[in-house]
């Protein structure tokens, strides 16, 4: 495949580099609630009319499927979608979860890290870290509540019992807060630089230590470091990775910060331009619970595994990923 020179005119649509935008869920308000578990219809008729309906249909069921069968056993159609399937998973979560109250996953959050969670121009709370927690409260069969607090009042309320967890950006570095336990880590960053080829800054604590200019993209985790460790002041701001293509050239900017597989899908199509040595930022995210809620805490854990395992979580990850 021939690569283009960054900055040139044409077609700079990246594979893959950056995911189809899809369809995120948003909580809106201070708190919020949405059915967790199955959805159940109640019929008009009588008692007696449902029984009916509901025994002929068990009976016609029977007979179709050992019909299409030969044998009476059910065969899935390959086609079959495999959504209930994966929320009817086999996972066997404890009787007692500790909910802090019942039938509902109390999520506390502070919504200033985009994109895992923020707050919207409506003011509604959306994320990667929200739409886990949706997923979550789905798999236990729950209600969910979200509220968003200043990240001190979040960690005391998870502490103190009023919430059942809180989930906002905790990092690595925060586990050393013994207080809470923490779940398997969910989803991680691994900021890398890009740089045009013949630059002089020569690997990654060179970049930190010089005053470059530093391209990002927007409600990203590179904007949000880059902003926390070099000011708004040297950074400069894009909507996505094509318009840092096109404007590479007009070298307003000196680097780029993209999450590693943004930046190696852009060196598949361009040229001009390199990854500097040792990467910027890499970081694994936690859920974080009280200490004595042991059982909450282990079905999580269940849920995030098993999240992994059928790729719900890159899909996730791959909405909100532009950078």
């Amino acid at each position: 495949m021939k690569k283009k020179n960054v900055g040139s005119d044409g077609d700079n649509n990246l594979v893959a580099a950056v995911s189809d935008e899809k369809e995120k869920k948003s909580i809106g308000g201070k708190k919020n609630k949405f059915p967790g578990g199955k959805t159940f219809v109640r019929g008009k008729g009588g008692i007696a009319a449902i029984v009916i309906l509901i025994i002929l249909a068990a009976v016609c069921a029977v007979v179709v499927v050992f019909l299409l069968s030969g044998s009476g056993k059910k065969q899935i159609n390959e086609n079959e979608s495999s959504s209930t399937a994966e929320t009817e998973s086999q996972i066997v979560f404890p009787e007692d979860l500790s909910l802090v109250n019942s039938g509902e996953l109390s999520v506390a959050t502070n919504a200033t890290f985009p994109p895992f969670e923020s707050e919207n121009e409506d003011g509604a709370v959306c994320g990667i870290d929200m739409d886990l927690s949706y997923l979550i409260a789905n798999y236990l069969k729950t209600e969910i509540n979200v509220e968003n607090l200043e990240y001190d009042e979040m960690l005391s309320g998870v502490k103190s019992g009023k919430y059942d967890m809180a989930i906002a950006g905790i990092s690595d570095d925060d586990l050393k807060n013994n207080d809470f336990i923490y779940s398997v880590p969910y989803a991680s960053v691994d900021l890398v630089v890009l740089v045009p080829d013949g630059t002089s800054i020569k690997d990654t604590e060179n970049f930190k230590s010089g005053n470059y200019k530093i391209g990002v993209i927007k409600n990203t985790t590179a904007n949000f470091y880059a902003s926390k460790d070099f000011g708004d002041d040297r950074i400069k701001f894009f909507t996505s990775v094509d318009e840092i293509a096109q404007k590479f050239n007009d070298r307003t900017f000196d680097s780029v910060i993209l999450q590693r597989n943004t930046a190696e899908n852009f060196l598949k199509r361009y040229t001009g331009v390199h990854l500097l040595d040792g990467g910027y930022k890499t970081e694994n995210y936690y859920i974080c619970f009280a200490k004595n809620n042991v059982n909450l805490k282990n079905s999580v854990d269940m849920i995030i595994n098993k999240l992994k395992a059928n790729g719900s979580i890159d899909s996730v990850m791959a909405g909100y990923q532009n950078g």
